[in-house]
């Protein structure tokens, strides 16, 4: 099982601490949009570039798989002006083969700033375990 990934480079550099609350909030907010359903809203946060790469019809494809999104840990490692690099820590229950998982992913985020605005670039998880929850009847 594997969620989407996408890759954005960005050079290291650091910046103000200021941004640091607008880049967690940014990739906080993503998450939440799919705890929530509301995968309009959560595609509406990709940078333009992820948009240019994944039509809206085949994100919400995927998307409807996740049941369950709880975030356990956000680091921001890198970040400048406009760029930020994230390590994520989040729980997560999706349907996979008919059966229903939890599991425990660990990876990256990339968010850019687009009109002042940090947008999601690229997300990069990878399940540490996963746990059949229950059977998924389709009638």
């Amino acid at each position: 099982m594997a969620i989407v990934c996408f890759l954005y480079s960005a050079s290291k550099s650091v910046c103000a601490n200021e941004d640091n609350a607008e880049i967690k909030q940014a990739v906080v907010n993503f998450f939440y949009c799919f705890q929530q359903k509301k995968y309009e809203a959560a595609y509406a946060s990709f940078s333009k570039e992820l948009k240019n790469n994944i039509p809206y019809f085949k994100f919400a494809l995927k998307a409807k798989d996740i049941k369950k999104v709880a975030i356990k840990k956000v680091v921001i490692y890198d970040h400048t002006s406009n760029l930020g690099k994230l390590k994520i820590d989040a729980k997560l229950e999706l349907k996979y083969k008919n059966k229903l998982y939890q599991a425990l992913y660990s990876g990256t985020c990339d968010i850019v700033k687009e009109k002042g605005i940090w947008k999601v670039a690229a997300v990069s998880l990878k399940a540490k375990e996963a746990v059949p929850v229950e059977n998924i009847d389709f009638l």
